[in-house]
């Protein structure tokens, strides 16, 4: 194993563009509409797949099949291989019929190919949207409005009718067709919210009917780099609002404030209290705030793994509202596939799912009333109220609607206080912290030896082994966290404790992480 240690503390930056919060996307090899050959249970057919030698073996074998009828039934060829396949009376038949050929090369089973069943993602179990078994009331009209990088129209678990429009003049590179995603993410986005349930294939989303009625919205603000300019996001605001759009879901952000989002924000919701912001918090795993999630007009939404655990990298500050999956989401991407991506990107549409679909059972009510709702019914998380990391908690779709049909909500009620005063420099103001990076390659045992942690002063485990992926052989592991200054640096008491346990006992280690470090390199061997 050879763990790495880098620390330093956080700088005030400065961003130009506002960049895509994605952190990981994983191969989409669990595209749950993808075949896999299993061997039947019974072949009643004896159906095979026969290759010959050469071509010339497979035209003479095509020419001269016919008489040999009687034994064998040719379903079909495939030249371009040489191959054809054959129905035989009985397996005894096959063995003898391909015993007697002197002219292939193999012949093999057809076996049956079966489709893999629809999955559900664990982040839609844990925000209780199946336990609205209605789903998303058509008649409501509540529209989802995501401002991302596409959608893959002809993917199909996901809703391609008419009921979904969208602007692609925004972005600032390549192709910019909203209906088209070269990078992935917005694909990814759409399918948290709305991929299609009940049709055997792939996943459902937060709102799944299979007949695709919730009015989506796409504006394509993204190209083949990931970066746009805050002015086509504040353009991407007011086309949403134009759409008709009630929720508003952008996985995106950047580090400045910019006086521009303020004000669109505040001139569309001085006219539109029907109208619901929701954005990622941010992955740098530390308490800078994000731009536009950090507005108090947009709900900030945080990250949650599996375990309802806080997710290493989504950012934590006052101005968090909520928290939701964010760590390993599957959903679809482009090309009729599936992924599973990390990040705050993947939160944020949970939520603007649930407030669509929550919302549809009362359109008459305004944005702010669905926000507090949601905001009230949020399982609490971490420490006990509102809170930096979860925000009100995990929230919590059944929770929410249960609110709404015991209560008449007549009027907007509070929501968070504005700031008393506008920043007036470039980019967000930055808390002490150590960014500690931990890089660990393991050796051929790490699956069933290996485990670490760090602990606080006080001996509690800030970060374990078990919260994250479980460590592979030869695979370099790296967790990026922020850890809050030490108070006194000269006090050993005061200082952090990252630990490596090995249950065969030749290479645990206890390493001790003084804030007076800049960098600590260890190989163990």
């Amino acid at each position: 194993m050879h763990p790495i240690l880098t620390r330093s503390f956080i700088a005030t930056t400065t961003l130009l563009f506002a960049t895509l919060l994605l952190l990981t996307l994983s191969t989409a090899a669990t595209a749950t509409n993808t075949a896999t050959a299993t061997a039947a249970t019974a072949d009643i057919n004896s159906q095979y797949i026969v290759k010959f030698k050469d071509d010339a073996s497979f035209q003479s074998f095509t020419i001269s099949h016919a008489s040999e009828a009687h034994v064998l039934n040719v379903i079909e060829t495939v030249p371009l291989v040489d191959a054809s396949v054959i129905n035989f009376s009985s397996t005894e038949a096959a063995e003898k019929w391909a015993n007697s050929r002197k002219d292939l090369l193999y012949m093999e089973k057809d076996y049956i190919v079966n489709a893999y069943s629809e999955q559900t993602p664990y982040g839609i179990d844990l925000v209780k949207a199946l336990e609205i078994k209605d789903d998303y009331q058509p008649d409501s009209n509540i529209k989802v409005c995501i401002i991302d990088s596409g959608y893959d129209i002809q993917h199909p678990d996901l809703p391609s009718g008419r009921q979904v429009t969208g602007d692609g003049d925004l972005c600032t590179d390549g192709d910019c067709a909203w209906n088209k995603d070269v990078i992935k993410h917005g694909t990814h986005v759409a399918g948290t919210i709305a991929a299609l349930g009940n049709n055997n294939i792939g996943v459902k989303g937060v709102i799944r009917g299979t007949s695709g009625a919730l009015p989506l919205h796409i504006i394509r603000v993204f190209g083949q780099s990931g970066n746009t300019y805050t002015s086509n996001v504040m353009k991407a605001m007011v086309k949403c609002n134009e759409a008709g759009a009630n929720v508003v879901s952008m996985s995106l952000g950047g580090n400045q404030y910019s006086q521009g989002y303020a004000d669109t924000l505040e001139t569309i919701l001085k006219d539109n209290d029907k109208i619901l912001f929701v954005a990622a918090a941010g992955n740098s795993g530390n308490s800078l705030k994000s731009y536009p999630a950090s507005y108090p007009d947009v709900m900030s939404v945080a990250s949650v793994d599996e375990q309802e655990n806080h997710s290493y990298f989504s950012q934590y500050n006052n101005a968090v509202d909520i928290a939701a999956p964010g760590t390993g989401v599957l959903s679809t991407v482009p090309n009729k596939g599936y992924g599973r991506m990390n990040g705050t990107s993947m939160a944020a549409p949970h939520v603007a799912g649930v407030a669509a679909l929550i919302w549809s059972y009362f359109p008459n009510v305004t944005a702010a009333s669905i926000r507090e709702v949601m905001e009230m019914t949020a399982k609490d998380l971490g420490a006990p109220g509102k809170d930096n990391y979860h925000g009100h908690g995990l929230v919590n779709a059944k929770s929410a609607l249960e609110y709404l049909q015991g209560h008449t909500i007549s009027a907007a009620p509070s929501i968070s206080p504005a700031p008393s005063m506008i920043p007036t420099v470039t980019s967000a103001p930055t808390e002490a912290c150590i960014i500690v990076e931990v890089h660990i390659l393991p050796d051929q045992y790490a699956h069933d030896e290996t485990t670490w942690d760090i602990r606080a002063p006080n001996g509690d485990v800030l970060f374990k082994s078990d919260k994250y992926p479980v460590l592979q052989d030869g695979t370099l592991f790296t967790l990026k966290t922020c850890l809050p200054e030490i108070c006194d640096e000269n006090i050993d008491d005061d200082e952090y404790v990252f630990n490596i346990y090995d249950s065969y006992g030749d290479h645990s280690l206890h390493l001790n992480l003084n804030p007076a470090w800049m960098m600590q390199k260890l190989d163990l061997f």
